[in-house]
């Protein structure tokens, strides 16, 4: 039989027994800081997916932009003196508007990274490894919380999606396919923010990005 009541006997029992592995609650200030950079990372990707229809809405117009960086100074002098139909007018300042306003909000967060920086020493630590910048550096420190929480250096690598794992070859495998194929993993754990950087905690890297990590070791007050 089984309903609520023997499960949580069950439960209970495993949990005596030292057999129910316990899930890592991260504290409130790691939460925090989760918190500050997956919301910038979500404000970065509404602001790019609201540049796509300005330069869909040049593009249908025939406006081509002869500077790189359309929301750049130069772009905003060029997008200001545009005269398009009512509509694809309307549309293109309503877009810029919410632009700025979010770029706004993406500064207020940087400035908050900014300051956890400057008050964590692994952040610090992590700056120096090519690739690994304050942004970056900051989303590893606070993805991964504390490194106590994890048994080796491999389980942070698993964890994180860093480790190559096997795949299984085919049934009938061909001359095509290996009996087994070594496959990198993906970014299950970290965010999509990461990605563009992964070469900077992958490979090489990796030793010192767990190096890195690692809180300071505490002096005594007699340490010179």
């Amino acid at each position: 039989m089984k309903n609520d009541k023997v499960d949580a006997r069950t439960l209970a029992h495993l949990l005596r027994t030292g057999l129910l592995p316990e899930a890592w609650i991260a504290p409130p200030e790691v939460r925090e800081a989760r918190r500050l950079v997956r919301m910038r990372a979500g404000l970065v990707r509404i602001r790019t997916r609201l540049k796509c229809p300005v330069h869909a809405v040049l593009a249908e117009h025939g406006i081509r932009s002869p500077m790189a960086d359309l929301f750049g100074p130069g772009g905003q002098r060029l997008l200001s003196t545009l005269k398009l139909p009512t509509i694809s007018q309307g549309w293109l300042q309503a877009c810029l508007r919410i632009i700025e306003e979010l770029g706004e909000a993406v500064e207020v967060a940087d400035q908050a990274i900014e300051q956890l920086c400057k008050r964590d020493e692994r952040v610090r630590r992590l700056l120096p490894i090519p690739g690994s910048g304050v942004i970056t550096a900051v989303t590893i420190v606070a993805e991964v919380g504390e490194l106590q929480r994890f048994q080796s250096p491999r389980h942070l690598c698993s964890w994180a999606g860093l480790l190559p794992r096997r795949t299984r070859a085919l049934a009938t495998p061909d001359e095509n396919t290996s009996p087994n194929r070594a496959r990198a993993g993906s970014w299950s754990r970290l965010p999509p923010l990461l990605s563009r950087t992964s070469a900077c905690v992958s490979g090489t890297y990796r030793s010192r990005i767990v190096a890195a990590t690692r809180s300071p070791p505490s002096r005594s007050p007699g340490a010179g």
